[in-house]
């Protein structure tokens, strides 16, 4: 169920909620359940959490934002991003151009290969990467508040609250971002709330909350988690027009965001506060746990097949696309994503500054 290496700590049901949103946007897609607006704000969340460093020990009298805000850190930190977004990213766009015809982009090749303009499904991407450009930034004023506020890890809460309420003021004010072309305004309102979720987990965990290990807890957010993952589904626009067709106009993903990334975030401190067997067997069995590693370049190359092969929609077209999607995720997850990652590890900033050094000479 749960994977230790070292000080990081996988939770496999995580993966299995990955799963479910790359399996509900391209439900979405293919225009058999649309609800593509949860799953993406499923991974807006799961974005949002992971940068609040929800595992990252704090040994020897340490902060986790230490971990990034330090000169090797932040190289460490840039670096990992890139490699592990940019290779499947670039290799995708160049295998769409070349091997898929039917498909013609839309906007200039260049400025989509740089995110600085959206192509069709990659919107979204966008927003991901703009916002792991600031997350140091924005850990900055949460360190401080981590350092100087020690009592009880109150620093931590401190941080959870002020996140919180900068993702409502984000949400009353959308931003936009200058010089890339950001379809809609900029969706840090519901990273933010995932971060927030984070510094939530950190601070009962510092302060020795881990779950409630007993049966009953762990049956409660089995429930809760099993809801949440049905909710996913039948709160899409078929399901509830078929309910009362006067809400036929609704897309819950799309119309509440913010309550869609909250019970993620839910969702998401549940499992990792519980032991569920029904859970990890459900959501944390060998294919949600795959389907969830590769849930990125299954996004990147989906809606290319879609369009580029001219599919349509429907159950068929979505099972061929999900199987596509999947055989190239795992080519790129092991050709290239997985080299790319251990190269990024691998590259010093040292190194790096003493062979621009030698170029100059």
């Amino acid at each position: 169920m749960h994977k230790r290496s070292g000080d990081n700590l996988r939770l496999t049901a995580i993966d299995g909620i990955r799963a479910l949103a790359i399996i509900v946007i391209m439900l979405s897609h293919t225009h058999v359940l649309e609800n593509g607006g949860f799953g993406n704000a499923i991974f807006f969340a799961m974005t949002g959490f992971f940068a609040g460093l929800p595992f990252a020990s704090q040994e020897n009298g340490g902060f986790a934002e230490q971990k990034i805000l330090s000169k090797n850190g932040i190289w460490r930190y840039y670096t990992g991003k890139l490699f592990r977004i940019y290779p499947p990213y670039i290799l995708t766009l160049l295998f769409v151009r070349l091997a898929l015809p039917g498909y013609v982009f839309q906007k200039s090749f260049k400025k989509v290969a740089l995110f600085m303009e959206p192509e069709l499904h990659l919107w979204f991407l966008q927003h991901i990467v703009v916002f792991y450009l600031i997350v140091p930034v924005i850990l900055i004023p949460l360190f401080i508040l981590n350092k100087y506020i020690q009592k009880k890890n109150l620093g931590e809460l401190a941080g959870a609250v002020i996140l919180l309420f900068a993702s409502l003021w984000f949400f009353c004010h959308p931003v936009r971002v200058p010089f890339i072309h950001l379809q809609g305004a900029f969706r840090i309102d519901q990273m933010l709330l995932g971060m927030s979720g984070a510094y939530i987990y950190r601070f009962l965990k510092h302060n020795g909350f881990s779950g409630i290990q007993q049966t009953w807890w762990n049956g409660i957010c089995a429930v809760c988690v099993l809801v949440y993952s049905a909710f996913v589904f039948l709160s899409s626009h078929e399901v509830i027009r078929h309910i009362d067709p006067a809400y036929d106009e609704v897309r819950f993903g799309w119309d509440h965001p913010l309550i869609s990334t909250l019970l993620t975030i839910i969702c998401l401190l549940l499992i990792c506060w519980s032991d569920s067997r029904l859970v990890n067997g459900l959501l944390g069995n060998k294919i949600m746990s795959l389907i969830g590693r590769i849930s990125y370049s299954m996004y990147l190359i989906h809606m290319f097949l879609i369009h580029g092969l001219d599919l349509g929609h429907g159950l068929r077209v979505f099972l061929f696309v999900v199987c596509m999607s999947m055989g190239y995720a795992l080519l790129m997850e092991v050709l290239i994503s997985r080299p790319a990652m251990i190269f990024g590890k691998t590259l010093r900033f040292r190194n790096v500054a003493n062979y621009f050094r030698e170029l100059k000479l």
